[in-house]
């Protein structure tokens, strides 16, 4: 196992606009109607006020323009988008909660050692349901692998982690936040592994290539497995046109 070690730095900067330091952990609702039925959902995010003002904001933006499709969303948006509003408006320091998200990021409130166990069941939890399902094949890669690499990867501490994969970060922004705490070893180390677990099926689905070229984008690493998919794809295009 490569050694991981953390930038020295006195606080977590902001993932989207890489200036200031991550002040606040938002939850922002959403709906989206789509005829005769509806999703419902929330999105998290961790960034100082100012992006996360703006987070909210776009949600308000997206809503009011694909919020609607439904009978129930028709209903609900309007609460969501005023909701939404409020939320971009008083954007405060949200210090504890902040802390139990970076604690289920295995994260310390400030920079320096970190649990490098629970950043794996986080980001190996969004991979196994990167597609929607939560494939056995995919779990237990994901499992055996987990525990090759971190002697204290714990296979039932995953699955409970799996079980509110909802309630974690977008893996995008984790990836960000990981960028600046991560050497390029433990960049390199853990997108391999998240790709071991999305090859475990015996393929590659599309929104887990996504997931991975975001993941690697977000790291600023370019692994070679990376690099040939996307060649090969090239590849498939230029045949069928």
């Amino acid at each position: 196992m490569a050694e991981l070690v953390p930038i020295p730095q006195k606080q977590y900067t902001c993932p989207y606009c890489h200036e200031r330091p991550i002040e606040a952990s938002l939850s922002i609702p959403y709906v989206r109607g789509l005829l005769i039925a509806y999703q419902i959902g929330y999105r998290r995010f961790m960034g100082c006020r100012s992006c996360l003002r703006k987070k909210a904001l776009q949600e308000v933006g997206v809503s009011g323009l694909v919020g609607w499709f439904s009978i129930t969303a028709a209903v609900v948006n309007p609460i969501l988008i005023s909701y939404n509003l409020g939320q971009a408006v008083f954007v405060r320091p949200t210090p504890k909660r902040l802390r139990r998200h970076l604690h289920q990021l295995g994260l310390p409130e400030h920079p320096g050692l970190f649990d490098l166990t629970a950043i794996a069941y986080a980001m190996a939890a969004k991979m196994v349901m990167a597609d929607g399902t939560a494939e056995e094949a995919e779990i237990s890669i994901a499992a055996t692998l987990g525990r090759d690499w971190l002697p204290d990867f714990e296979e039932n501490e995953f699955r409970q982690v799996l079980s509110y994969h909802r309630d974690l970060p977008e893996v995008k922004d984790m990836a960000l936040i990981l960028r600046d705490v991560l050497d390029e070893a433990g960049k390199e180390h853990l997108w391999q592994y998240l790709n071991a677990i999305a090859e475990a099926d015996g393929k590659r689905a599309f929104a887990e290539r996504k997931l991975l070229r975001i993941v690697a984008q977000n790291l600023k690493i370019k692994p070679k497995q990376l690099q040939n998919a996307q060649n090969t794809d090239s590849e498939t295009s230029s045949v069928a046109d």
